[in-house]
């Protein structure tokens, strides 16, 4: 039987991937799971494809928007991206980098034990049971995508509990989804 090929498929990930790096970076913790996957089931030469680099170069293509509409002098101009300092502070997310990784330990702690209690919550026993059973029979069957999933889960897991904001916790809701496929 042949086998389909996947190149559309990558050069489309690719792409959407860049579109949501240009959303939101922590779309970075869902993506570098996936792009290792990728590598471990493809190799570097072919992920590597020109084909590749460009649909996600179009997809970053967004920020230029960014310079482009601060420049027409909008009412709200958060930032200033029309100046290099200011598109490089919207680029960067300055105003969140003090949020990550600035719990004190009493607040960590507290945050492990909120985040404890709301995977059991979420989940019950029996949930954590079929999820540690599915998990178990994903890493018979396909080594890398388990070691992906279990890569995701760990990053978004210390991310959320040590994001220094009080709705760190919806940054879980896509940890809690992977783990309930």
């Amino acid at each position: 039987e042949r086998q389909p090929d996947k190149s559309r498929l990558l050069i489309l990930f690719a792409f959407l991937l860049g579109l949501a790096i240009g959303n939101h970076y922590t779309i970075l913790i869902l993506a570098i799971p996936l792009i290792y996957w990728l590598l471990r089931t493809m190799g570097w030469r072919r992920l590597l494809s020109p084909w590749y680099v460009v649909a996600l170069a179009l997809g970053l293509s967004v920020y230029i928007y960014l310079p482009l509409r601060a420049s027409q002098s909008p009412p709200i101009n958060w930032g200033g991206a029309d100046t290099l300092r200011g598109f490089f502070w919207m680029i960067t997310a300055e105003p969140y980098q003090d949020y990550a990784f600035r719990l004190s330990r009493p607040e960590l702690i507290g945050r492990i034990f909120s985040w404890v209690r709301l995977f059991f919550e979420q989940f019950n026993v029996l949930g954590v049971f079929l999820g540690l059973a599915g998990a178990y029979f994903l890493r018979k069957r396909v080594q890398y995508l388990f070691d992906a999933t279990v890569i995701f889960l760990l990053m978004i897991s210390i991310y959320s509990i040590s994001y220094g904001s009080r709705d760190s916790v919806v940054y879980m809701v896509t940890g809690m989804l992977v783990f309930s496929l």
